[in-house]
Order: C-alpha cells, then sequence, then structure tokens
C-alpha cells in the first residue's frame, strides 16, 4: 500500500467494543477464582499413563470418564470472549496501522499484514503484536512527525507492562495443562497457579483498555491537527498513478500526459513529448 492509497478510518467505535469485551473478559476471570483447575486433567493424565502401558481399554475407560468430569462454564465462557477480543483486536490493529500511514507516519516494523499474522503464529503471537503496539504508541505521539523521525521517541512502559501481563496471564493455563499431563502434579496441585493466571489476566484485560483507548484518542488527535484523506483521490479510484510515481494519462483531458509524484497530480504535462508546464489550476484532484 503506498501512502497515497492509505486512508483514514475512525477506531472510536471499534475501541469502545474491544473495551467492552475486555472489562467482561476481567470479570468473568476475577469470577472463575476459588474454581481450580479442572479435575478432569487428572483423568487424562491417567488415561495417558495406561495408554503408554499397553492398557487401552483402561485408558479408554478413563477418557470417557475425565469428559464426564466436572464443568468450568465460566472458565469456558472466558475462552470465548477471549476469540472475540481476538477477531475485534485485529481489525482495530489493521485500522491503527493504516492510520499510521495515511497520517504520514512511514517506517513501521511490522506491515499490517504481519501485524494480522503475529497474532496467529505461534510463538510469533508472543513478540509481533507488542512491537506492533509499540509503534502505534510512538507514532501517535504528539511529537510524532511525518516521516520515520517518530521511530526515535520512547516506547510506553505501559504497554510493555499490559503485554507482559497478557502473555503471562494467557500461558499460565497452558502451564498448568503441562503440569498435570506431564508431571507428577494432580489438579489440585495447580490450583493456585489458575488463579493467580486468573488474577494477572483480569490486570491485563484493565491494562489493555488503558493502551487501546490512549492510541485511538492519539490518532484522532493527530487526525484533527493534519486531517488524512478518508477517501481514495481521483487517481486511485481511476487505477491511475497507483503504481506509483511517473507519467500517466492527463486526467483533465489538456495535455497527452500528466505527472503523479505518488500524492497529487502536478503541474508537469507534456504533448508529443515535449514538456511543459500547465499554467491552469487543477482543482478537485489531490
Amino acid at each position: 500500500m503506498t501512502r497515497a492509497q492509505a486512508l483514514w478510518h475512525p477506531t472510536r467505535s471499534l475501541t469502545t467494543w474491544l473495551c467492552v469485551v475486555l472489562a467482561a473478559e476481567a470479570v468473568l476471570s476475577l469470577a472463575s477464582l476459588g474454581q481450580g483447575t479442572s479435575r478432569s486433567l487428572d483423568g487424562i493424565a491417567s488415561g495417558f499413563d495406561a495408554l503408554l502401558n499397553g492398557q487401552s481399554k483402561l485408558a479408554e475407560a478413563r477418557f470417557e470418564h475425565a469428559s464426564d468430569g466436572d464443568a468450568f462454564p465460566i472458565t469456558q465462557v472466558v475462552g470465548y470472549v477471549a476469540v472475540a477480543f481476538l477477531v475485534l483486536v485485529i481489525i482495530w490493529q489493521w485500522r491503527s496501522q493504516t492510520n499510521a500511514r495515511a497520517l504520514g507516519r512511514d517506517g513501521a516494523r511490522i506491515s499490517p499484514g504481519w501485524g494480522i499474522a503475529g497474532w496467529l503464529i505461534p510463538l510469533a503471537n508472543l513478540v509481533l503484536p507488542y512491537l506492533v503496539f509499540q509503534d502505534l504508541w510512538r507514532s501517535s505521539d504528539e511529537q510524532s512527525e511525518p516521516g520515520t523521525h517518530w521511530r526515535s521517541l520512547p516506547g510506553s512502559p505501559l504497554v510493555t507492562a499490559w503485554w507482559t501481563a497478557y502473555v503471562v496471564g494467557t500461558l499460565a493455563p497452558i502451564v498448568v495443562i503441562v503440569l498435570v499431563l506431564g508431571t507428577t502434579s494432580t489438579a489440585a496441585d495447580t490450583d493456585w497457579l489458575s488463579d493467580a493466571g486468573a488474577i494477572v489476566l483480569a490486570i491485563a484485560c484493565v491494562l489493555g483498555i488503558i493502551v487501546l483507548r490512549e492510541i485511538s484518542r492519539r490518532q484522532h488527535h493527530l487526525q484533527e491537527l493534519t486531517p488524512a484523506p478518508t477517501t481514495p483521490s481521483f487517481a486511485v479510484q481511476q487505477g491511475i498513478g497507483s503504481g506509483g510515481p511517473g507519467w500517466y494519462p492527463d486526467p483533465l483531458d489538456r495535455f497527452e500526459h500528466r505527472y503523479w509524484d505518488g500524492s497529487i497530480w502536478t503541474e508537469w504535462v507534456s504533448t508529443d513529448g515535449q514538456l511543459a508546464i500547465d499554467t491552469q489550476p487543477v482543482p478537485g484532484y489531490d
């Protein structure tokens, strides 16, 4: 996407929905305190032990018993809310990265496409979204300027705290499963870890609300100061000049060709290969 094609998209409504989802996840995480780790994990672990010992029928029986074990509806709902957050934050992040480009803040470390992939690729999703949000924080700073100067601005400790808490809270249930299934630990032994993970995740949700609201506010403030385009220019609508700076058929039909510099039509024109300057204004073309 070239600068000329980057358009501004408001994010206030989307930010509000994201905050609602995060608030719901925080409340549900705290509501799950005291439930501990699902005891069905003990049944699954014993089933694997029986399977490794060649007792297939016993393993099957233990797996079936585990599937009929205790249920944790709140924990399940937290999972559904987490999926809703993932979908919304990917959309929000795409728009925010595009807004940064529309505002002229170039040189981001992660492209919008890789920003989406960063949430979906295992291990990469522990690092790439963090880099994206730090870039969004820097590029939306009031002291930032068009170009790449914003990259020298300091990152945000708030973003670091949020992402650290989010990773810890998200990984805690995975660590619980590994401990119960891969060691001699029982589900009861990991109750404290489940509760700790829920608390940290709730904290991450609160910090995430602050980060999202602040980045959105700062970007909208920059848009008010120096408005970025919200609709495609004539050149983009007609597919003219979308390949970058160069000579293209004159959209005003005054000359054979007019020079597109990548963002606006210039006064430089030509007919039969003869260079000239158009002295008339070019209204409506930007």
